[in-house]
């Protein structure tokens, strides 16, 4: 999946143009979804009441190294960034994450700042909802909870 389309979800007013390439037409999004539903490991993660394995820093593989995507802190807060602008915070959120260990529910709620092209933006505050398909050592796979889009991370 594309990194792109994690900033996509969680962040939808950021309006980045449509997020450039993680725009896809709806059958190809069908298409894309069902393959890797396919893919998608079938247990069911272990994840503690405070939800400590969910703590970290996400992202993907890249040809410069590692890209991070999500940055999850103990406290209960979050960064999200762009491709390939972490540390900046020039296309970034930070909000609060709260996790439901007994619906396998993960919220990012962007109400603490938001950042587009360097400028602090002020829109209202989203809240979206992932399910957790998969959690193992240092691999998470997410389910956006309205497209059904599943996102795959490696933990740094």
């Amino acid at each position: 999946m594309n990194k792109k389309k994690l900033l996509c979800f969680a962040i939808p007013l950021m309006l980045l143009g449509g997020c450039g390439d993680a725009t896809v037409k709806k059958t190809d999004k069908q298409i894309e979804s069902s393959e890797t539903k396919k893919e998608s490991k079938p247990e069911t993660p272990n994840i503690s009441e405070d939800s400590k394995e969910l703590v970290g820093t996400w992202g993907e593989g890249a040809k410069n190294g590692f890209n991070v995507i999500l940055v999850v802190h103990p406290d209960g807060t979050f960064e999200q960034y762009e491709d390939d602008t972490y540390p900046k915070k020039t296309d970034y959120v930070k909000g609060h994450w709260k996790y439901d260990s007994e619906a396998k529910i993960l919220k990012l709620t962007n109400d603490i700042e938001f950042y587009q092209d360097g400028e602090r933006k002020e829109d209202s505050v989203e809240t979206l909802t992932f399910t957790v398909k998969h959690l193992q050592e240092d691999k998470l796979e997410l389910e956006e909870s309205e497209t059904e889009e599943l996102i795959k991370l490696q933990k740094r």
